[in-house]
């Protein structure tokens, strides 16, 4: 019996340690307009199984951008008891803690496991009017960062264990100036402009490039790997990350938004409208 218990715990020990290595952090590349207040930077993350809750310990290189909080609003973990950032604006850096059940009995509540990373929190950042314009790297901290007394690193919980996440992508943070009223907002890759991401849009850019019968309602949408064209490329880029984990198409990409990246295509009847102006 005590061998029999030591193998079973083996075996357990083992399939958690098969974890640690399987799970991604990715900061989204997101472009937003100096002198905006409480824009949103997307946090990605990819888990192999159910998972109770996440830390994340974050720097970003970008002097005119001030991290103000977090938020799960637009996020796969909405649902969470608890989330909140401890911001240094000095050294640029941040450190997050997520629980999908801060309180008893609520124990039931997860993140569920991911086939590719989904945004699970979003960072709220004011940038100055003034701000520099032009690209800025964020990126997670390998080693952690300090938190008061303690030490936060890039980790997340389940089944009451924690493992570490050493697959860390960084992104980056566009500042460019304010964006002009009227254009249109789209989702990249919803060519068929329902509003949503699925194998629908895939099957209508193959037929609206193979049988033309007037131009589709957004043809920006259609352009999924952001290149400045409409070709056989761009339905093949939206399978591939439908279907065969490839990278998520560029930003606007979480929900409906404006083109950062001017090219000639354009958006005649955008399905969820213009830009009726902007805000900073």
């Amino acid at each position: 019996m005590p061998r029999l218990r030591l193998m079973l715990a083996a075996i357990v020990f083992g399939g958690w340690a098969a974890l640690a290595g399987d799970a991604v952090y990715a900061v989204t590349d997101t472009w937003i307009a100096a002198g905006t207040r409480g824009a949103r930077v997307p946090i990605a993350a990819m888990f192999p199984c159910p998972t109770q809750g996440f830390s994340m310990a974050l720097r970003h290189e970008c002097p005119g951008c001030v991290v103000c909080g977090v938020t799960t609003d637009e996020t796969i973990a909405y649902k969470a008891d608890f989330a909140e950032c401890l911001v240094d604006a000095e050294l640029r850096t941040v450190v997050v803690g997520l629980l999908m059940s801060a309180t008893p009995p609520g124990m039931f509540k997860f993140i569920p496991a991911l086939p590719e990373p989904a945004p699970v929190i979003m960072l709220e950042m004011d940038v100055s009017a003034h701000a520099t314009l032009g690209d800025f790297e964020f990126k997670f901290e390998p080693a952690g960062l300090p938190s008061g007394e303690a030490w936060i690193y890039n980790r997340y919980a389940a089944y009451n264990q924690s493992f570490p996440v050493v697959d860390l992508r960084p992104g980056v943070v566009t500042v460019a100036e304010a964006p002009e009223p009227g254009l249109p907002l789209f989702i990249r890759g919803d060519a068929n402009q329902d509003l949503e991401l699925d194998i629908s849009d895939a099957v209508y850019m193959l037929y609206a490039r193979w049988k033309p019968a007037g131009d589709p309602p957004c043809l920006d949408a259609c352009d999924v790997n952001d290149d400045g064209r409409f070709d056989i490329g761009d339905p093949i880029y939206l399978l591939s990350y439908l279907f065969y984990r490839g990278p998520r198409p560029p930003m606007p990409a979480f929900a409906p938004g404006i083109d950062w990246t001017p090219d000639a295509l354009g958006c005649e009847h955008p399905a969820a409208g213009r830009l009726v102006d902007f805000w900073p």
